[in-house]
């Protein structure tokens, strides 16, 4: 492993904006993001409600198929053979769903689960529509899994970054992470834009943050004054902790970079006071179209010379 990286200031100073005889401002990293179109939702009111491939209560629903003892899965319809397990994917009491089009009787709405997305359709019987209040920082830094398999406090609550939040997006034979921040109200991330493998890592050697990396991974090494932990055996990053250059550095090193952006990500939005993953999203698949892209304001530091 490369020596340890104490901070980012280093780096920094190859991206100079403006400088004086004692001082120069340089450029932290900033995430501008593809924002979809979002639009109309609606809540299920009813449990275990099917999802159709048309506008009837006879069409074909949405099935969830998946290989044996793996969770390499996709979505089907019911009329479609599968790749051996298969499930209704029902939709659930409280989830949301975005709107799409709409008959007298239906919604069309963007189904399936957090991780694979198809158009469908639900009876309005059990779907109301609503209107959502803004995320807010602070609901980006409860401790919670964040529609994903690890409990974590991802979010920055003040400081240049604040909006913004680092998610662990590992679960079952997958790993990674998801960065992303507020846009109009609604919490947007995308996939971490390095293909190394990263770690965050609890460690009593140090008070803060150091990073080590090598050709093929990043580790993010964090102290007791960064760690929240509600007992022993659970002690995360709290990112709200992290000062602006240690968060600058975390998102150097997952490769983010201004006017870099991405075709794919997750849409949350808080629902009933709840952060809740309601959809993922693929620009490249015809049912989702990009609204604008949203330029995040420049990240600048003061740096001595």
């Amino acid at each position: 492993m490369k020596s340890i990286l104490l901070s980012i200031l280093a780096m920094l100073t190859l991206m100079p904006a403006v400088s004086s005889a004692q001082t120069q401002t340089v450029k932290g990293p900033s995430l501008d993001i593809k924002k979809p179109v979002i639009g109309r939702m609606c809540k299920v009111t009813g449990n275990e409600v099917n999802i159709r491939k048309s506008a009837s209560a006879t069409a074909p629903k949405l099935m969830m198929t998946c290989y044996p003892e793996t969770d390499e899965c996709t979505v089907i319809w019911s009329n479609q053979k599968g790749w051996g397990s298969n499930s209704p994917l029902t939709a659930y009491q409280d989830q949301v769903f975005i709107i799409l089009d709409e008959t007298p009787e239906w919604y069309k709405v963007m189904a399936g689960n957090d991780y694979y997305k198809v158009p469908g359709y639900i009876t309005k019987k059990f779907c109301q529509e609503i209107e959502l209040s803004p995320v807010t920082p602070e609901m980006l830094n409860k401790y919670d899994s964040y529609g994903f398999d690890v409990s974590q406090k991802p979010g920055v609550l003040s400081g240049k970054y604040k909006g913004y939040a680092v998610i662990n997006s590992a679960g079952f034979e997958r790993e990674g992470f998801v960065v992303g921040r507020i846009v109009d109200g609604y919490f947007i991330a995308v996939p971490a834009p390095t293909d190394k493998q990263v770690t965050f890592e609890y460690t009593e050697k140090y008070q803060r943050l150091r990073i080590g990396k090598d050709a093929n991974s990043i580790k993010f090494y964090y102290g007791k004054e960064l760690v929240y932990g509600e007992d022993e055996y659970s002690q995360c990053l709290d990112f709200s902790k992290l000062t602006d250059i240690e968060m600058a550095n975390i998102l150097i090193y997952l490769g983010v970079k201004s006017g870099d952006t991405s075709n794919t990500g997750y849409i949350y939005a808080n629902v009933n006071g709840e952060l809740k993953l309601i959809s993922s999203y693929d620009f490249d698949e015809s049912s989702w179209q990009v609204e604008r892209t949203d330029v995040a304001p420049e990240v600048l530091f003061e740096q001595k010379k």
